[in-house]
């Protein structure tokens, strides 16, 4: 009888170890589930800037659409009033109001910060903070150097 007893209390024990464990396994998998779906909807953006049109080039990469609300040069700008949409593998042209040679002396360097605001498939907020640093030779835009960070979730 007291055997018996024992080996109840041991079987009993190893079910609850059991479930513990599989409590732990499942949390896990519900981590490693809501990865993948963050994933799924992640921004992939690249900035380009095309010399010859005089445009910046915002190019989705992500696997959903997104939708492009507005650019701030230097923490200024409106935003659109309706986002665009940019589909999975597409770009969106932006031209500046004055364009990167006429904003640095003949010899010498400009640098601002240009902000991207982004919301994703799942209608979240970020912004694509850049840095953009020209340099002229002879008067005219002679480098580009576009800098990103990754998209931030924010609230604008």
């Amino acid at each position: 009888m007291v055997l018996a007893n024992v080996f109840l209390f041991g079987t009993m024990l190893g079910a609850w170890y059991f479930g513990l464990k599989q409590t732990d396994i499942a949390r896990q998998q519900t981590e490693i589930n809501r990865r993948l779906f963050e994933l799924e909807y992640e921004l992939s953006i690249d900035v380009d800037y095309d010399k010859e049109r005089k445009m910046l080039i915002l190019s989705n990469r992500s696997r959903h659409s997104i939708y492009f609300g507005g650019v701030r040069f230097a923490g200024a700008g409106p935003l659109e009033p309706t986002p665009r949409q940019i589909p999975a593998g597409r770009k969106h042209e932006i031209r500046r109001h004055q364009d990167y040679d006429e904003l640095a002396p003949a010899e010498g360097g400009f640098t601002e910060n240009v902000d991207f605001y982004l919301i994703d498939g799942r209608h979240q907020k970020f912004i694509l903070q850049t840095e953009v640093s020209t340099r002229n030779h002879n008067g005219k835009l002679f480098e580009i150097d576009i800098r990103k960070n990754a998209p931030e979730k924010a609230d604008w």
